[in-house]
């Protein structure tokens, strides 16, 4: 009779009806593998339900989902909280957070406008825990100070390196290098790198690039902050190139020391964010004609909130089609895998951040 019940249960195995098999399974639990059959199918079940949420664009539902099958899995992440930067994108994914229920700290330049960013989200969810913290990407002292002075024992579950500036005119940063690669790239290195033993089981590490890289000329003179070579889109697109190779490697290194810490990338596309204000003479032209078919900031964090709800997914590159649908993902480009400069710049950074 046993195996009568267990040659059903594969038949709804098969078939894809898991939760008629699960019941089947679960009453011959001795019998062959069916107690980890059951296992599956119940994984299988609790997934389709993400899915469902995910096909709802219903976030708060899909984190919350996934949150409880990883701090199954994954305790210390259960507890642990979000690190996000502060920045207009990414506040949706800030918002699915917090309506799933998981506390997120909020590392802003300005704690004035993180306060703005933080109350505006409080209104929508006013369960939220939301926590500011001052970091100043652009600062490396700004950062270290930061990573010291967390608390013993914190950890984080999530980081989305999502700052992003565009300077029109050449900027140094208070460590000698141009404005746009310290903050855009340098400032994320460095936090990630200080971050790492900080970051729970199970969790989730997102950088914001760009599809603007398909532009870049980055090279061996990255680093020489020079006003005479500085070009605005050039400078950005070059800085969101080193953050798409920083990600491969990032992803290469947690690997070899087998951390259960997912690493993707997540191109939000063109958003309609203060960013792609150029202060040129054609900005007018550009708001009546270009803005209208670029994404919203909701549309724009959407690739993100999919790199996060998908954490048994690395070494992806996360993107999602007009208005912020269709969600797709594909392996790190060979591009960036490939790339010459990608060992160099990683060993680089490292000298000119003082990491240690």
């Amino acid at each position: 009779e046993d195996r009568l019940i267990y040659a059903q249960a594969m038949e709804k195995y098969a078939a894809g009806a898991y939760s008629e098999a699960a019941e089947l399974f679960a009453q011959i639990p001795d019998v062959d593998d069916a107690a980890k059959l059951k296992q599956e199918c119940q994984q299988q079940l609790h997934h389709d339900k993400i899915r469902a949420a995910l096909d709802k664009k219903d976030w708060a539902s899909a984190l919350a989902l996934l949150n409880d099958s990883l701090g199954k899995s994954y305790p210390d992440r259960k507890n642990a909280l979000q690190l996000c930067q502060n920045h207009v994108k990414y506040a949706e994914a800030v918002k699915a957070l917090a309506r799933a229920g998981r506390p997120v700290v909020m590392a802003c330049r300005n704690l004035e406008k993180g306060e703005r960013v933080r109350a505006s989200i409080l209104r929508e969810v006013p369960s939220a825990s939301l926590e500011l913290a001052r970091v100043d990407l652009g600062s490396f002292s700004s950062i270290r100070a930061f990573v010291a002075g967390l608390p013993e024992g914190r950890r984080f579950s999530g980081l989305f390196n999502n700052a992003g500036t565009m300077c029109r005119h050449f900027l140094l940063s208070e460590d000698g290098f141009e404005r746009t690669l310290a903050v855009n790239y340098m400032g994320p290195y460095l936090l990630t790198r200080l971050l790492l033993p900080h970051m729970a089981e199970g969790a989730s590490l997102v950088n914001m690039v760009s599809l603007s890289v398909i532009t870049a000329k980055l090279d061996w003179h990255a680093f020489e902050a020079s006003e005479e070579r500085f070009r605005q889109i050039q400078a950005y697109a070059d800085s969101k190139l080193a953050l798409s190779l920083f990600t491969v490697s990032l992803e290469e290194q947690v690997r070899r020391q087998k951390r259960h810490i997912s690493v993707n990338m997540a191109d939000p596309g063109i958003v309609d964010t203060p960013i792609i204000h150029l202060d040129r003479w054609f900005d007018r032209l550009c708001d009546r004609i270009f803005r209208p078919l670029c994404k919203t900031p909701a549309q724009g964090a959407a690739a993100a909130v999919n790199a996060l709800l998908h954490p048994e997914l690395s070494g992806e590159l996360f993107t999602s089609g007009p208005k912020g649908k269709s969600f797709r993902h594909k392996p790190f480009p060979q591009r960036f895998v490939s790339h010459p400069l990608r060992t160099w710049i990683w060993d680089e950074t490292a000298t000119r951040c003082r990491f240690r």
